[in-house]
């Protein structure tokens, strides 16, 4: 099947093109495959060494043997294990040298370059290969520009007072170009580790959506299990990149909750364990009759952590698009202005959701709005109920962990702002940002634009609406955060007053 398929690529593209392909060997969608060397490999000689027992592509078919590593040159052995003839016009081996170069990319770093020992291969299905990798330093290229600031600094101060001056500048010149060069180095260094943390977080994500797919591997069902004593397990209501929410049954009262399991494979990982920690305390400390209300967490003997939440029943915002495409501005501002009123409180407590999209907002069927347990009164007794939930990047403002460091964009495209996409601090006001972003879709039927487009079109999707309405959402989504609402209250307020200037509260009472 691989070499019908690099066939199929070669009379398409070509031959020469199966070298270009090597950034798509760690693309996200297929990093889950090298899950093992990822989580196990602490450097790119370590991960060399692990392609013995990884299940790439590559050794599907394939055994691979280290023969040594020395320095940042890795030499192995390929046992083909398929029919040799396969192996004629050397296609597959070029494919193989493309994976095999890929794996420093797994950490941050540029390809290998990769040698086919051709002469070393006696026809008995075993082929050998050289891997070699640098890691890049600005070194010369700091080391340059400190020379030049020498230079200068040293004939500013011989224009200046003569010998003596030229002696001060150069030691002054030296000592900034020392600490020039230094913070450069740091620098290129801090990035190589932030992109080698997000490819690991990545390919942890995809290997356990692998997980969810049946035709990969058959889930055994947890349903009836009681777990830590306390509740029983029903249907299984849906699954993340890093666990499974189930419906459950809390034994001491017979109430209906939803239990969110971390998967024991992941449970011991650092950036998951985080993940799912953050989650519990922002809940804890949002506790709001608009954010889906926490009732228990802890861990299971066999590592698995849990959280347990109040159950929801309804549909999420992004369900609702999907059928509607699109709401009127009467429908939607009940629903703004209840996820207003949890921004506002969420703020307060020093919490910035900062994924906050149709998907993470759950609008519960009305009858949910009458037994509710904390006393929720609607504005709007027509309007659902909204929920925000999914706090597993949110940002807690007193309690930072390591996730929020790695230096990567934390969010979905288009309801990121611009500073939260570039991987810049972000403060209350991205939140904002998210809520222009669903404004848009709601009102528009289209998704947010990305920040990387001209705001055309985004203009062009909002000519339709009011005035005052599409002044509202632009000053939301506004690209420079000084520009947009200073908090959710305000942005509350302004709701408000479109809703009277539109007549729409007038016609919510008047049908009430």
């Amino acid at each position: 099947m691989w070499r019908k398929a690099l066939d199929n690529f070669v009379r398409r593209y070509g031959e020469a093109t199966i070298d270009e392909i090597g950034t798509d060997v760690t693309h996200p969608s297929n990093l889950g495959p090298w899950i093992h060397v990822v989580r196990n490999a602490e450097t790119v000689a370590d991960a060399f060494r692990l392609l013995e027992g990884a299940t790439t592509q590559m050794n599907s078919t394939t055994r691979i043997e280290t023969l040594s590593v020395e320095g940042r040159t890795w030499r192995g052995r390929v046992h083909v294990l398929h029919d040799p003839a396969l192996e004629r016009g050397g296609v597959l081996s070029r494919a193989r040298r493309v994976e095999i170069s890929a794996v420093p990319t797994l950490f941050g770093l540029p390809p290998a370059t990769v040698e086919e020992l051709a002469s070393l291969d006696r026809g008995d299905g075993f082929y050998e290969y050289a891997a070699t990798w640098t890691v890049p330093s600005p070194l010369a290229a700091y080391a340059t520009l400190g020379a030049l600031f020498v230079g200068a600094s040293a004939g500013v101060g011989f224009a200046v007072h003569d010998r003596l001056g030229a002696l001060l500048g150069g030691f002054f010149g030296l000592t900034s170009a020392a600490a020039l060069v230094f913070r450069g180095l740091d620098g290129a260094t801090r990035a190589i580790r932030d992109r080698s943390q997000s490819i690991r977080i990545r390919a942890l994500e995809r290997s356990l959506e692998l997980q969810e797919v049946p035709e990969l591997t058959q889930l055994g069902d947890l349903d009836g299990q009681v777990i830590a004593g306390l509740y029983r397990l029903h249907a299984r209501l849906g699954s993340g990149a890093t666990g499974v929410i189930y419906e459950a049954l809390r034994l001491s009262d017979r109430t209906p909750v939803a239990v969110k399991l971390l998967r024991t494979a992941v449970a011991a990982d650092a950036v998951a364990a985080d993940r799912l920690v953050r989650e519990a305390e922002a809940l804890r400390l949002t506790w709001h009759p608009n954010v889906v209300e926490l009732l228990d967490h802890g861990q299971l003997p066999d590592g698995t952590a849990y959280l347990v939440m109040e159950l929801l029943r309804g549909e999420t915002l992004a369900t609702r698009l999907s059928r509607q495409k699109s709401l009127t501005f009467r429908e939607l501002a009940p629903l703004l202005d209840q996820v207003c009123d949890a921004l506002s409180a969420m703020h307060a407590a020093g919490v910035i959701h900062r994924d906050l999209k149709p998907s993470n907002i759950y609008l519960c069927d009305p009858q949910q709005n009458l037994r509710s347990s904390n006393n929720f009164i609607p504005k709007d007794p027509s309007a659902p109920r909204v929920k925000i939930f999914d706090f597993g990047i949110a940002k807690v403002e007193w309690a930072e962990t390591r996730i929020t460091n790695i230096g990567v964009p934390l969010g979905t495209p288009g309801y990121m702002a611009p500073e939260q996409e570039s991987g810049d601090g972000v403060d209350l006001r991205a939140d904002l940002f998210a809520v222009g972003a669903l404004a848009f879709e709601c009102l528009t039927g289209r998704p947010p634009p990305l920040h990387a487009r001209t705001d055309t079109a985004g203009r062009d999707a909002l000519a339709g609406l009011e005035a005052p309405l599409r002044a509202l959402i632009e000053r939301a989504m506004a690209k420079d955060p000084k520009d947009r609402f200073p908090d959710a209250r305000s942005l509350q307020v302004a709701l408000h007053e479109v809703e009277i200037s539109s007549g729409t509260i007038e016609k919510a009472q008047a049908s009430a």
